[in-house]
């Protein structure tokens, strides 16, 4: 991804082309920097271009404007502004500014991160794209206003705000929660535009609106619901693969990945072929290697890159990627990730990667839509519909069981009785995040009303069940940090990475969907398996399982060197986390982790100590 980096405050030409250098120099791979010093020396501007992007910097006599990312349909947003042809997009960004002020934000859609200094007023604006996925901070300190792509980039204009970290988001790191307002992050003094959202800095003044509010309306669209959804993936496909550069795709065998990139290959014309990269563990019995040749075999894309992926650790070249990132992450996959992106990068096959990353969330498995016909009591049809494939985990009278009890008080008032008649034995309990957390410092963050607050849907609560699960998921503030993590872990490598599942059209047609549509007789998504009849391979199409990485992330663990680190966190580095962590009982799921069974949310639980143990140390030096 391109960067954008910023000072407003008179501090002196001088000085501000310095602090402007530090800023521009940590971000340095985020593209070849274009930067202008403001009028009167009131402040620096800097944006770093990628050669594949179509963003840049416009330096005009009302306005400079710079952005990071891409607009969709730029020729149709020339259009509209009366344009006889279609300019890069920060100029159009420029020109839809002359025209509807800052309201330009509800004309244009795609990816991106924006800002536009008002050369007259003496403004300025930052904007983020609706869903968050490119990334972008400010500060504001009592002699500057400071934003930038990347935190690390701010600290570097602004070191003395690295000191101060949030406690209460270091408790919802080590119990694996998202509690924190959107702006929030882990830097006291740091905030980030949220997702749909414009900032308008005016002297002192910070206002911050809200510009998009999805439109959750259920509706049902009739049988061709697929051939929609189908129709609307492929132009998100076909936005996402304009670039002055070659394209790519990440090639799981998974159903999003295969998706993504077969709908890509249709798009590819003059003989050429898409390069695809698929990262695979040699020997692997349940592989997902046979689906990814099926697509490659569909469409005659017969140059794989592969990656070999068995060597792969957790914690590998921890100290490097750790300072890299501007918190801790939150998901193990960081390693692989960032070794796959290296390894494609060195391919020099291409410059902009398609991805699959957020299929899970904007399809939706549609699994609520049994709990909603349970509260409905359809039983009839709640047995019909949990089918028989076992994708649940469970038998289907198991299932049926569970919904019933759970949607009857006289049947739980029933089956208490029974229990109290005949007691089972008790089975081992998961921990709780009240194990995890150090006592003293969840009570002195409110963690509990954090939690709870945390759990509780903020939905409509007049839409259907299933619509408001659905919501809750793709809304959850782990995704905006999810794209912040992929950020940082990729751009790195030089290339730009792109999601064409995290298109405002296709999630306006999948979230307006009634239950039906996402859930079928046992089979989860079914919206995306019926949307790619005769595109994907069947045995891919209908696979119905989908690669479970827990037991390689156990398989990691457990190894002698990371045992090792996770020791040393517990241990001689105990002192740094035992603020945060309940440091007995990490110490007693380390044994279990070496001497016996231990689950897999007990598993993320050690990684993260780790890592946080590991990212305070980096912070520190």
């Amino acid at each position: 991804m391109s960067g954008l980096a910023g000072i407003i405050g008179e501090h002196g030409a001088e000085a501000l082309q310095r602090r402007a250098g530090r800023m521009v120099s940590a971000v340095a791979y985020r593209g070849t920097p274009a930067v202008r010093m403001l009028d009167a020396d009131k402040g620096i501007l800097a944006q770093l271009g990628h050669t594949a992007a179509f963003d840049g910097l416009h330096i005009a006599d009302r306005a400079i404007v710079g952005l990071s990312g891409r607009l969709d349909d730029p020729d149709v947003l020339a259009t509209t502004l009366g344009l006889d042809a279609t300019p890069s997009d920060e100029v159009l960004v420029y020109r839809a500014y002359l025209r509807w002020g800052t309201d330009f934000v509800e004309y244009i859609q795609g990816e991106y991160a924006i800002f536009l200094w008002d050369r007259v007023e003496a403004n300025l604006v930052l904007v983020r794209d609706r869903f968050g996925v490119e990334p972008l901070y400010y500060a504001n300190t009592s002699s500057s206003f400071v934003f930038a792509s990347e935190i690390k980039a701010i600290l570097a204009a602004e070191p003395d705000l690295r000191g101060a970290l949030r406690e209460d988001l270091i408790v919802d790191y080590i119990a694996n929660i998202h509690a924190a307002e959107p702006e929030q992050t882990i830097f006291k003094q740091i905030l980030r535009v949220p997702a749909a959202s414009i900032v308008m800095i005016r002297g002192r003044e910070i206002i911050v609106r809200r510009y998009y509010t999805l439109d959750t309306t259920v509706r049902s669209c009739g049988k061709d619901a697929p051939e929609r959804f189908a129709e609307r993936l492929s132009i998100a496909v076909r936005r996402r693969m304009r670039a002055n550069g070659e394209i790519g795709a990440l090639l799981s065998g998974g159903l999003d990945s295969s998706s993504i990139t077969s709908l890509a290959a249709r798009e590819v014309r003059g003989g050429r072929e898409l390069p695809t990269y698929t990262s695979f563990y040699k020997d692997d019995p349940d592989g997902e290697d046979p689906y990814a040749d099926a697509v490659r075999r569909k469409y005659g894309l017969s140059h794989p890159v592969l990656i070999d992926a068995d060597d792969i650790n957790v914690f590998d070249d921890l100290s490097t990627r750790l300072r890299a990132l501007d918190r801790p992450p939150y998901g193990p996959n960081n390693a692989l990730a960032q070794h796959v992106a290296r390894s494609v990068a060195a391919t020099g096959t291409a410059q902009v990667i398609l991805c699959g990353h957020g299929g899970d969330e904007i399809v939706s498995s549609g699994s609520s839509f049994l709990r909603e016909l349970a509260q409905a009591k359809q039983w009839s049809r709640l047995w019909s519909e949990i089918g028989d494939t076992d994708v649940l985990g469970f038998p289907r009278a198991r299932v049926f069981r569970d919904l019933f009890l759970a949607s009857s008080p006289m049947a739980r008032r029933a089956a208490r009785f029974v229990r109290m008649l005949n007691p089972a034995p008790k089975a081992p309990v998961a921990s709780s995040w009240m194990q995890y957390v150090s006592p003293r410092v969840a009570d002195a963050a409110a963690f509990s009303q954090r939690y709870d607050a945390a759990r509780t849907p903020s939905s409509d609560v007049r839409l259907p069940l299933s619509a408001r699960s659905h919501i809750a998921n793709l809304f959850n503030p782990m995704q905006v940090e999810a794209f912040e993590g992929l950020d940082q872990t990729r751009t790195p490598s030089g290339l730009l990475f792109r999601y064409p599942f995290w298109d405002k059209d296709l999630i306006e047609l999948a979230i307006s969907l009634p239950g039906e549509e996402k859930w079928s007789r046992g089979w989860p998504r079914v919206l995306l398996r019926r949307a790619m009849k005769g595109i994907l391979p069947e045995e891919v199409a209908w696979r119905p399982d989908k690669y479970n990485y827990v037991f390689r992330f156990k398989d990691s663990l457990r190894r002698a060197e990371s045992v090792a680190l996770i020791s040393h966190a517990l241990n001689e580095d105990a002192e740094r986390v035992s603020h945060y962590v309940n440091i007995s009982h990490a110490r007693g799921l380390l044994h279990d982790l070496q001497t016996g069974e231990i689950g897999p949310l007990d598993l993320f639980y050690l990684w993260r100590v780790t890592i946080l143990s590991h990212w305070l140390e980096e912070r520190d030096r």
